[in-house]
């Protein structure tokens, strides 16, 4: 489901979707939502008894209905790509009568379990449809995943992914909203890394916090650090295919191709901490691995926020205990991070 207008991205899922056969159909059932006055037919508006919510004024754009925020005046986010309250009503009243087709048409195939029904799984992805990106092999086969090595196919397969995230919400998470809010002090900067938000996030959250939350149930949580708080030492087990390496001091590279490392999405200072300038890596137990921002994702505000981390030759995996693994997998990739010098929280 996407809300864009983008003329181009539009083509493209449309483009996803309409390929001949299930086996290169990537979007088996995308939807996209329109936004402003175009986007309502006039059949919506003539000789119909009951109208959907949010259609009072929409036949005139710019009615007073149409152009008024929910919330109370004074409040933040009244920016011209935010929704109005009305426009809100209508996309999910849209929604609502696409997912009750839906319903409709696995209702039967629920209540029918006696008969195998045929559904289709994607096995393999069509070549993309996009120019690719500039970056290393190992980010491509990330971003758009790698073309068969099978002779005469000509499908795409996706690499194995395994991720973590710090952002509320979350259920396997310490942090809450109500212990992130406290302003860290310098003093515990100096105990090691810190769960923490940016001064703008938080500001953000305390004013939208006065006009009941306006829905904005995201937090940037991230682990801040300084020169002064050491190393941040982390453990990552290995959740490919199979049983994985059978003991410690396998060769890394061998089961785990790269690290994509992210800072928060926020807005920063041009002289704020760079992850591919102001931080240094071990990996494995091979220091200063090479390392290179990724291009054409995880860009906010014109800032990549990504960054790739070569698994060098000679990192070596290690093992853990699974009763304080994160996961099943006793065997995992160690990696350090320290920050350089030059890091300081005022400058972000």
């Amino acid at each position: 489901i996407v809300l864009d207008n983008n003329a181009q991205r539009q083509k493209l899922l449309t483009e996803y979707s309409a390929a001949d056969d299930l086996e290169n159909q990537v979007l088996l059932d995308g939807l996209i939502l329109h936004r402003g006055a175009d986007i309502l037919p006039k059949s919506l508006l003539e000789g119909t008894e009951e109208s959907a919510p949010g259609l009072m004024n929409w036949d005139q754009f710019g009615a007073p209905n149409m152009d008024q925020f929910g919330a109370p005046n004074g409040c933040p986010g009244r920016s011209s790509w935010h929704p109005k309250k009305q426009e809100h009503s209508f996309l999910g009243h849209v929604l609502a009568k696409h997912f009750v087709k839906v319903i409709e048409h696995a209702a039967p195939l629920m209540e029918d379990s006696l008969q195998e029904h045929a559904i289709p799984t994607l096995l393999h992805l069509p070549p993309p449809r996009s120019p690719l990106t500039e970056n290393s092999v190992e980010v491509s086969e990330l971003l758009y995943g790698h073309e068969s090595h099978d002779v005469g196919s000509h499908h795409w397969n996706l690499q194995d992914l395994s991720c973590r995230t710090s952002f509320l919400p979350a259920q396997d998470h310490k942090a809450s909203k109500e212990n992130i809010m406290k302003e860290r002090p310098d003093s515990m900067y100096e105990q090691g890394w810190v769960l923490d938000v940016s001064k703008v996030e938080r500001d953000t959250k305390k004013k939208v916090e006065r006009c009941g939350g306006l829905g904005y149930v995201d937090m940037k949580i991230a682990l801040y650090g300084t020169p002064q708080s050491g190393t941040l030492s982390l453990w990552l087990p290995y959740e490919g295919k199979g049983t994985g390496p059978g003991d410690d001091e396998a060769l890394a590279s061998d089961w785990i191709h790269n690290l994509i490392l992210c800072e928060a999405n926020e807005k920063r200072d041009e002289n704020a901490c760079r992850l591919n300038r102001d931080l240094k890596f071990t990996v494995g137990g091979v220091d200063n691995p090479h390392v290179t921002m990724v291009n054409g994702a995880g860009v906010y505000l014109n800032r990549p926020t990504c960054l790739s981390v070569e698994v060098p030759p000679a990192a070596r995996l290690t093992s853990r205990p699974i009763e304080i693994s994160s996961s099943d997998s006793k065997i995992g990739l160690s990696v350090d991070i320290q920050a350089a010098s030059n890091v300081t929280r005022a400058k972000g």
